[in-house]
């Protein structure tokens, strides 16, 4: 989400001269939010871990990811508020411009919608949907992506990117295989069920424990080693 967003919404903050620790801050923060949202990675890797329904763990994922957004939205308005902008004059003329500039990514999200609640589709056979749909637009209709250029160098960048997901998968697998021979998740469960009695003093240190592998690992790994021992207990 970062580098797909970053790159676009940054220079138009600088633009229109919001304070860059604001702007920064900003863009790598809702990077987040595009991992409640199909097709994310993240989820469907714990989905696969876990042994949870993917399908359950994305429609799970909407109400939180709309509750951040609605955050974040206020925080801006409220934090920018002293900050003189420039005001624009409703036309509609510009707003049937944007629509038919748009015309083709509008229908995106509904077809999205429909298709996973109208139960045509899953929530990951969506992302594929959403995939190809992009593919579509972008080689066919828009024509900013050539069929023998640039879908060559992205299906590159693509396989590297995945690739590099296996090997990390690989590394932590045998990682988490050793913690339970060793019977780490039984061990560990026991001792948690010794000295925390209180499930909100367990779910307190349990946020504390993530917040610092988050810091510490990619979030590929951390959910590959800490998903098979936060489970059983």
């Amino acid at each position: 989400t970062i580098i797909a967003l970053g790159g676009l919404l940054y220079p138009i903050l600088v633009k229109e001269k919001y304070p860059d620790n604001f702007s920064m801050g900003l863009v790598t923060t809702c990077g987040s939010v595009g991992l409640m949202f199909p097709p994310s990675l993240p989820l469907i890797l714990f989905g696969l871990i876990s042994g949870a329904n993917v399908d359950k763990l994305f429609i799970a994922g909407i109400l939180p990811g709309i509750f951040i957004i609605v955050l974040l939205s206020a925080y801006s308005i409220w934090i920018n508020r002293g900050i003189p902008q420039q005001r624009h004059a409703f036309s509609w003329g510009e707003v049937l411009r944007a629509l038919k500039g748009a015309a083709w990514e509008l229908p995106l999200p509904f077809i999205i919608l429909a298709g996973i609640y109208g139960g045509f589709v899953t929530a990951s056979e969506a992302a594929a949907v959403t995939a190809f749909y992009i593919f579509v637009v972008e080689v066919f209709i828009y024509r900013d992506l050539s069929l023998t250029k640039d879908i060559p160098r992205i299906a590159r960048q693509s396989m590297v990117l995945v690739g590099s997901i296996v090997v990390i998968f690989a590394v932590a697998m045998g990682f988490t295989s050793y913690l339970i021979d060793e019977q780490v998740p039984m061990k560990l469960f026991e001792w948690i069920r010794t000295y925390i009695t209180s499930k909100w003093v367990f779910l307190g240190v349990l946020n504390i424990f993530l917040l610092i592998v988050g810091s510490l690992m990619d979030i590929f790994s951390a959910i590959i080693v800490v998903v098979p021992l936060i489970i059983p207990i």
